[in-house]
């Protein structure tokens, strides 16, 4: 049987298609001999982002179209996918963790959702070489010459490639395609389905490879399973603005939003330009007009012809269009916008192209739902083809910018992107607002420090809560919260994690035994710091003499005396420096605890340290920070210190809930500097959350502090906009815009997080059992946890959510991943 080499008809999807190998990781090449690579790209928040950075963003992006040529096809597709899986993966150790993540999978579950990516393709056709005819026609190895011209083609576009992916990544958050994403893009494109492509080992026909879905054509296609309904943008309106489309990229429904341009070099789209100019200039007259005028009515101005001033003003327009082609400042090329529509259910397809097409209407642009023209208008909407529905709408490259769609909702990503995390690990919690979830994450990186600034009552406790419970998810992960005001008494209490009240005259209340563990060289000096810092807080000022005088009497301590306190050790010091065991007095002398103007022997006087090994710690702060900085500034240092030494690698997180300001002092600033750098190294990250702006910017250290903290939480603040509060937003970074949306979001409600990787506000939706346990501080709350905590030992949490009318979570109907599986 003797088979043709080609085909005269189509005889199945590979037909349509244009992809035929991968020639470099990213690169492949097509059949007409054109070279195709991708990025994968993400724009500003649309809330967030101001008008004037809208509009610079417009402008680096048509600047980034300027190294295109005539030869050049650019394709950018959002597409929009259907979010169904709640994050999975965790290992809650506790019952209680487990029913708040249990109700915010079932509430997900309820939902409907969606998430879009940002693609870009460019196509470059091969120029014919003059050069590679002629050597095949004199040079005897030809293989050898064309082989060469094959690479300097190929080096050729991998230089304009880089070029375009250069500029693009300068304004947008911007990384190249490799082998494997682009292959997934194609396949994506084509068939709707969102998985991973596997790169052939060995080469293969990529039109094959990828076309694994029936295809049924007419005016309402199939692809596999899905049908696919195709929307035509035809039309522009009279002017454009940036962003104008970008909201549809945050509508419901599963689509593909798809922009291709045909760039024109200088000296095409002069030609074009040409033509349209002379053709606006000679509708000046109308026909009769030019057949019934002569010479001596067109030169007397009350007979003349009158002119058609809308022709006058287009011709005007091209030639303005034609300078700024000649001088540069713009790319022209035409246009063809299309959206694929694509669902199980051929009446969800036509009710969401409806949808899109009344969105499409609303802004100014004409659309339909094609049917004869359906095929073509898909065809033409894959990457790399840019034969199929060519639509003739000539635009300049500043117009194309404020048509693509570059500025959206942020999702966030789905996995902890933290090295020093499990491998796989889930995304700290789900919010969201509208369709598009939010997958948050404190890391940037491996970096999860934070910040969490705004009112008093503006939702702060309630997030803190959240995250901590939320962070029991990982395995071997453990939570030290420093607590104002009892907001995670509750929690901890659920958890059968440690409370303590620090610094209450209460019996029970945790004593600290720093100089415990001197015996160590590396603990010895350390106290010898913690030391020095206390006598700079008594008012003295230390000499090289005081130092030296500390250290040699803590030497002598670690080798005489086995259970040493700071009693003992102000003892010692007396003998080399009576002024500097003064200044130790009210932490040393027992029976001063409590008396006026403080004695803090209760806190830091003990033997051996009350610290539990719980999963949750809470540090009660509320009566320690009564008692002033002379109390909380030592308590805190020798607390992280603790904290640092305990610290194995094991997902740590540690909260700082206000009095953390009294470390902005110059005598602990450095320190804490230095802390954040190893807790980093050692997988652990630290929230500060205060209420005070001026505190943290009021600060020396304010830079460094900030720098270190990528994660910013900004809470609704009503009072936001108002000059003085505006001017503290705006120094830790936020726009004018930003500000007016704080002053406009509402209080324990919306929550905005601005980090490196983007910017989203977004709502925790909570449920009755997060709520029983988060955000349970008021008073009446607190009395009756408790109650229920002294009357019913650890099952107090289902009688608590039974007092409250709300049923206990059927942890059991979930995924066993979801309570101890593996991470995904």
């Amino acid at each position: 049987m003797i088979l043709p080499e080609f085909r005269r008809h189509p005889e199945g999807l590979a037909d349509l298609l244009g992809w035929a190998l991968l020639v470099a990781d990213g690169v492949v090449l097509q059949k007409d001999g054109s070279f195709l690579t991708g990025w994968e790209f993400r724009g500003p928040d649309i809330e967030s982002a101001s008008p004037e950075e809208l509009e610079a963003l417009s402008q680096h992006l048509s600047a980034a179209m300027l190294p295109l040529t005539s030869s050049c096809c650019l394709h950018v597709d959002a597409i929009r996918r259907r979010v169904e899986e709640y994050p999975t993966g965790g290992r809650f150790a506790h019952p209680v963790a487990a029913w708040i993540d249990a109700e915010r999978r079932e509430r997900f579950a309820r939902g409907v959702y969606f998430e879009t990516v940002y693609r870009a393709t460019l196509t470059v056709v091969a120029a014919t070489s003059t050069e590679a005819r002629i050597a095949k026609a004199l040079v005897t190895d030809e293989e050898r010459v064309a082989g060469d011209h094959w690479h300097r083609e190929l080096a050729a576009f991998e230089e304009l490639a880089g070029e375009f992916g250069e500029r693009l990544a300068a304004t947008l958050a911007a990384r190249r395609l490799g082998s494997g994403e682009l292959l997934a893009h194609l396949h994506e494109a084509l068939t709707g389905l969102a998985h991973p492509v596997a790169v052939p080992r060995l080469p293969v026909y990529l039109d094959v490879l990828l076309a694994d879905q029936d295809i049924r054509a007419g005016f309402a296609p199939k692809v596999g399973d899905l049908h696919v309904r195709v929307l035509s943008v035809e039309g522009m309106p009279g002017e454009t603005a940036p962003a104008l489309l970008a909201e549809l990229a945050s509508l419901p429904g599963t689509f593909r939003w798809s922009t291709r341009f045909l760039a024109l070099d200088t000296v095409d789209a002069e030609r074009i330009l040409e033509k349209r100019r002379k053709r606006w200039w000679a509708k000046r007259h109308g026909i009769w007009q030019l057949a019934t005028s002569n010479k001596e009515d067109d030169l007397n101005p009350n007979t003349a012809p009158r002119l058609d001033q809308d022709a006058v003003r287009m011709a005007e327009e091209v030639d303005q269009a034609k300078a700024e082609n000649a001088a540069g400042l713009a790319r022209y090329g035409f246009l063809t916008t299309t959206i694929v529509v694509y669902d199980e259910d051929p009446a969800a397809a036509d009710r969401n192209a409806r949808l899109l097409r009344k969105e499409l209407q609303n802004r100014g642009l004409g659309a339909r739902i094609e049917t004869t023209n359906a095929m073509d208008a898909w065809r033409g909407s894959l990457p790399g083809n840019s034969a199929a529905n060519v639509r003739l709408s000539l635009v300049r490259s500043l117009n194309l910018a404020d048509l693509l769609p570059t500025a959206a909702l942020w999702a966030g990503r789905r996995t902890n992107p933290s090295p020093l995390m499990p491998k796989g690990a889930p995304c700290l919690l789900v919010g969201g607002a509208g369709s598009t979830p939010f997958f948050f994450n404190l890391h940037v990186q491996d970096v999860g420090h934070s910040l969490v600034l705004g009112p008093t009552g503006a939702g702060k406790s309630t997030l803190l809560g959240l995250i901590e419970a939320q962070w029991l998810r990982y395995p071997g992960a453990r939570v030290f919260h420093f607590d104002k005001g009892h907001s995670a008494l509750a929690l901890c209490l659920a958890v059968a994690g440690a409370h303590y009240e620090l610094g209450a005259d209460t019996e029970g209340a945790p004593q600290f035994a720093p100089l415990a563990r001197i015996a160590d060289p590396l603990e010895r000096q350390w106290a010898a710091e913690w030391i020095d810092g206390l006598v700079a807080l008594s008012g003295l000022e230390l000499t090289h003499e005081h130092r030296q005088a500390i250290r040699q009497a803590l030497d002598l301590v670690a080798a005489t005396d086995p259970h040493p306190t700071l009693t003992n050790y102000a003892a010692k010091l007396g003998s080399y420096s009576r002024e500097l065991a003064s200044a130790l007095a009210d932490y040393a002398l027992a029976g001063r605890a409590g008396a006026a103007g403080g004695g803090f022997a209760d806190l830091f006087d003990a033997e051996r340290d009350q610290l539990s090994t719980a999963d949750l710690q809470v540090f009660e702060m509320s009566a320690l920070a009564g008692r002033g900085q002379r109390a909380v500034a030592p308590a805190l240092l020798y607390l992280f210190h603790r904290i640092n030494a305990s610290l194995d690698g094991q997902p740590t997180l540690i909260l700082l809930d206000e009095a953390w300001t009294y470390l902005l002092n110059h005598l602990f600033a450095a320190q804490i500097v230095q802390w954040l750098k190893e807790l980093r190294k050692k997988n652990a990250a630290v929230v500060f959350a205060t209420q005070s702006l001026a505190d943290v910017l009021d600060s020396p250290y304010r830079s460094t502090i900030l720098e270190s903290c990528p994660t910013k939480l900004f809470l609704p603040n009503p009072e936001a906009a108002a000059p003085h509060a505006a001017k503290h937003y705006e120094q830790l970074g936020l726009s004018p815009h930003q500000v007016e949306l704080l002053a406009k979001a509402q209080p324990k409600r919306d929550y905005y997080l601005v980090t490196p990787e983007g910017r989203r506000m977004f709502r925790l939706d909570l449920g009755p059992v997060a709520l029983s346990f988060v955000g349970a501080g008021g008073a009446e709350d607190l009395r009756a946890v408790r109650e229920l905590r002294a009357a019913h030992g650890l099952a107090w949490p289902a009688r608590w959510l039974e007092l409250r009318g709300v049923p206990v979570p059927n942890v059991a109907a979930f995924p066993a991943a979801a309570q101890q599986g593996a991470f995904a």
